[in-house]
């Protein structure tokens, strides 16, 4: 049976422009890829250093896409009749090349992991797939991008005592939840997210919290002279809007100018 769009859902979250009072929202992690980057011969140095979270974090939420949406981001490449994470660590190999993936560099810039996303997507699934991104994603963003069933990957990005970043790491969102009881529009101790880690293959769970311009940091920490570690970018893609929700959505814009109107009639 054909599922039908429920507009309202989106209308009801769009009045919302803090933190929900209490909001949680998980995507089981058993709908994801689990490669594991480490050991995976992608985006290694000489001294086998790994870089390669960029792609293989993209490739983890790509598997979530096909189990949800039905389509074939992740085919069973490797001819064993079994879509499974060495199929999955193929198209990180795929998407490393594409992301412009390089160990002298580091990794995957933003820029990279977007542009070669989009290649990907167009390369496999022409027209089923946008890209958008979000810079200092706050908490909201991440709720709403999870609870339309949207695939995130995250920036983190690793800073030291000096303010100076020395590292970062991308990973696949696919939880996230916090409170704001005493309504003062900053998340209570408590909140946390849940993702995938590339490094390893795992899934975690990591305590989050605001700074005062209500972007998040969390205590993700790689150890070393890392202090502070800043969620600097979320990355997710979302399905074309099938013909019957654009309908949908304009029909449902008269009725938003009339309740405008009645509320400036006021």
């Amino acid at each position: 049976m054909r599922k039908v769009p429920i507009v309202a859902l989106g209308l009801l979250l769009l009045a919302f422009t803090g933190i929900l009072s209490a909001a949680s929202i998980t995507i089981p992690a058993n709908l994801y890829g689990h490669f594991n980057q480490i050991g995976s011969g992608i985006c290694e140095d000489a001294n086998n250093n790994n870089f390669a979270c960029g792609p293989v974090a993209t490739a983890n939420s790509m598997r979530m896409l096909d189990k949800k949406y039905g389509t074939d981001l992740i085919g069973d490449l490797d001819g064993d009749l079994d879509i499974d994470d060495d199929d999955v660590g193929l198209v990180a190999g795929t998407l490393s090349g594409l992301m412009g993936c390089a160990a002298c560099n580091g990794g995957t810039t933003v820029s990279g992991l977007i542009n070669g996303k989009r290649q990907y997507l167009d390369l496999v699934a022409p027209g089923k797939y946008y890209v958008h991104a979000q810079a200092s994603p706050m908490f909201q963003w991440f709720f709403d991008e999870l609870t339309r069933g949207q695939d995130i990957e995250v920036l983190l990005g690793f800073y030291n005592a000096q303010g100076n970043r020395i590292g970062g790491h991308f990973i696949t969102l696919n939880g996230i939840s916090g409170m704001d009881m005493n309504n003062d529009g900053f998340l209570d101790n408590g909140a946390n997210i849940d993702f995938i880690d590339p490094s390893g293959g795992v899934d975690r769970n990591r305590s989050i919290y605001e700074f005062n311009n209500h972007t998040l940091g969390t205590n993700y920490n790689v150890g070393g002279n890392v202090v502070t570690t800043v969620i600097e970018f979320g990355i997710a893609e979302s399905p074309v809007p099938e013909p019957g929700t654009v309908v949908l959505m304009l029909a449902s814009v008269p009725a938003l100018l009339w309740i405008r109107r009645r509320k400036a009639a006021r």
